[in-house]
């Protein structure tokens, strides 16, 4: 967060890991085709790079999952739906089956600053 004085304050939420070269490339591909709504490129990076599976390969599911872990909440992704609701929708959707552990690192440390309300630092640098 943007501190009064100017400096940049960090929460230590105690989520660290290591993240290998390759699967950052591929997270930051993905951010990349989720910022210009590239779904098609969306999912290929999902499923070929990052390795995410679910069981039905629901495109408009998985899309919306990863939008929704790694980008934004808004209705066009949710269906107007909460967090756990969200989530009970898409578990009924369409399971996922397979995660890679650096995968659900990166979205589990996404959801604890952009998910819970807070402005987090998007609302101290205005964003």
């Amino acid at each position: 967060m943007l501190l009064p004085d100017g400096r940049l304050g960090l929460i230590d939420y105690g989520q660290v890991k290591h993240i290998d070269l390759a699967t950052r490339k591929s997270y930051a591909r993905l951010i990349i085709a989720l910022d210009e709504e590239h779904q098609e490129e969306v999912l290929r990076i999902v499923q070929q790079e990052l390795g995410c599976r679910s069981k039905y390969n629901n495109p408009n599911v998985q899309y919306r999952i990863a939008a929704f872990w790694s980008d934004r909440d808004t209705r066009d992704i949710t269906g107007g739906r909460n967090i756990a609701e969200f989530m009970d929708w898409a578990e009924a959707e369409d399971p996922v089956v397979s995660l890679a552990q650096e995968v659900w690192g990166l979205y589990t440390m996404q959801i604890t600053p952009y998910h819970v309300n807070s402005p987090g630092i998007h609302g101290q640098l205005g964003i």
